[in-house]
């Protein structure tokens, strides 16, 4: 596993200790029953091999790359309806592609098999102006058991793909704090983000200062101060994370 912010290469078992990985959300197919395991439970079925960083295909005794796992959609995380109206595997019945068995199911089945994601909050309540999860959305009565979507002002009941063309169903976007714009490259003075100044060097991984352009180093508070860190990207850098190196220390 290789962490794209900060270049370094781990096991998946290190990386599971370091934070980088959720050993908990349900990414991996079990080719023998069909069902999704979280990682911990495909580590433990023998399904992962963290030792060789290799997916155990079972029914054709063959060991895949993660790559080869993902693109045979062998590894993948669960879709918004939005990501399946946009890959058509989403039908104006509802009804999802299980893409393991190419046959499409509906909803509540899909959500039972964790092809869907029931987290990302991406389905709107138009009557209260929020964005809910496709569970509380199933809940409220805006996504109906059979498949359609009702939009509550108008009392217009919708297919699922015509929500998503008409903006009632949208797309999620994940950003971290590594891509949020709020720093200054002191050699050029662009505005960058915490990833381009890791890749650069202009953060140092080891001590988290600042190298400036005449090689001072500077703590991140000294770095605000001259105006090379955001006062809100700072106050965001300094809350506890909650992942701890081998040693003890939180990073």
């Amino acid at each position: 596993f290789i962490d794209k912010f900060s270049g370094d290469s781990y096991t998946v078992d290190e990386a599971i200790r370091k934070g980088l990985i959720t050993p908990y959300s349900r990414e991996v197919v079990n080719k023998s029953s069909g069902s999704k395991l979280t990682l911990q439970e495909a580590i433990e079925e023998g399904i992962i091999d963290v030792d060789n960083g290799k997916y155990i295909d079972k029914l054709k005794s063959e060991k895949l790359t993660f790559t080869d796992a993902v693109n045979n959609q062998l590894i993948y995380r669960p879709y918004t309806i939005s990501d399946c109206h946009n890959m058509k595997t989403l039908n104006d019945d509802g009804h999802v592609q299980d893409p393991i068995v190419r046959e499409f199911v509906p909803i509540l089945d899909a959500i039972g098999k964790s092809i869907l994601d029931v987290d990302l909050r991406s389905i709107k309540d138009t009557v209260n102006n929020r964005l809910l999860s496709l569970p509380e959305a199933i809940q409220c009565g805006i996504i109906l058991p059979h498949g359609k979507y009702l939009e509550k002002v108008s009392n217009t009941e919708l297919t699922l793909n015509e929500a998503v063309r008409l903006g009632y169903i949208t797309s999620v976007t994940t950003r971290t704090i590594f891509d949020i714009v709020g720093m200054t490259d002191p050699e050029t003075g662009d505005l960058i983000n915490l990833k381009t100044a890791l890749s650069k060097n202009i953060i140092d991984k080891l001590t988290g200062k600042l190298n400036d352009k005449s090689g001072r180093c500077l703590s991140l508070d000294e770095a605000a101060r001259e105006k090379f860190i955001q006062p809100q990207l700072l106050n965001t850098l300094k809350l506890p994370i909650g992942i701890y190196e081998n040693d003890g220390r939180e990073l």
